[in-house]
């Protein structure tokens, strides 16, 4: 089978020249040379007949009525038709690739200086807030039957919180508590994994505040903030679970934290917190052992 560039030299290309190859195959007046690059017989149409004597009866022929000093007509590719098609497909796919490629290297050029302020500013807005959520204490206190929670949260609400609150964004606020049993050669299990969801909310007519833990009655109504979060950090005879749940001489390990539940906030907003560093409030673990009394 011919060279790529000898099978189109009547059609002006230049060997290894693909884009130039495509667009002299496929111009005006060039229909034969196409049917020849697609493997296409040609039909007995008029203009087969003002093909020279010389050429008639060999397919695969390209007609062109002037043709330039220095250039032959395209010999018939003796292996057959279908290699030319394979040939333009070649072509064009490596064109779509190094397209593709370059595209994508300029994308990733563009995307460099925004990545670098968005980390600069995260890095800026975590700088400016240094508050959170942190609990002072808590322990789990048997009364009758049943094992009770105090415990005290310290909440520091930064001011893309407040903002969301006074403009009627409600927060929800989880607190969870893990008690686990040791075992050897074991792992560790859970006995109590409880949740304990806050809802806090601000009215802008009465312009007052109000907390309500999730399944209980109606919710406290407060007149400023600071009442409001002072509120939801003193947790006080929540019951968590009965005390036949425990065993007697054995040591468990609780452990209490407190954070924002993402997944509660608008959608709208749910983007905006998540880059954010200030709506990222999660307290450490508040972690003690005891016994079963």
């Amino acid at each position: 089978m011919a060279a790529p560039g000898q099978r189109y030299r009547g059609a002006g290309c230049r060997p290894g020249g693909a884009v130039g190859c495509a667009l002299a195959v496929a111009g005006a007046g060039r229909r034969f040379a196409l049917r020849h690059l697609f493997g296409v017989a040609p039909g007995k149409r008029r203009a087969n007949r003002a093909v020279s004597g010389a050429h008639k009866g060999r397919s695969g022929v390209a007609h062109r009525r002037r043709l330039g000093q220095g250039h032959a007509a395209r010999p018939a590719d003796p292996a057959g038709r279908a290699a030319h098609g394979r040939f333009f497909l070649r072509q064009t796919v490596q064109i779509v690739g190094c397209a593709v490629r370059t595209i994508g290297r300029q994308k990733v050029r563009t995307a460099y200086p925004t990545v670098l302020a968005i980390g600069l500013l995260w890095l800026f807005a975590a700088s400016v807030w240094a508050g959170g959520f942190s609990v002072q204490q808590a322990r789990l206190v048997r009364q009758a039957e049943d094992y009770f929670l105090y415990a005290d949260v310290d909440y520091q609400l930064p001011p893309a919180v407040q903002e969301a609150l006074t403009n009627n964004v409600p927060i929800t606020l989880v607190v969870e508590l893990k008690v686990r049993r040791a075992r050897r050669l074991q792992w560790d299990e859970v006995v109590i994994h409880k949740k304990l969801r806050y809802h806090l909310r601000y009215h802008a007519l009465s312009k007052h505040y109000q907390v309500q833990l999730e399944g209980s009655g109606s919710p406290r109504t407060l007149p400023t903030l600071e009442a409001a979060v002072q509120s939801l950090g003193s947790l006080r005879e929540l019951n968590i679970a009965a005390a036949d749940r425990l065993m007697l001489g054995i040591a468990y390990k609780a452990r209490l934290r407190a954070y924002l539940d993402f997944e509660a906030l608008p959608l709208p907003l749910r983007a905006v917190a998540y880059l954010n560093p200030q709506w990222h409030l999660d307290s450490p673990w508040y972690r003690w052992t005891f016994e079963k009394s």
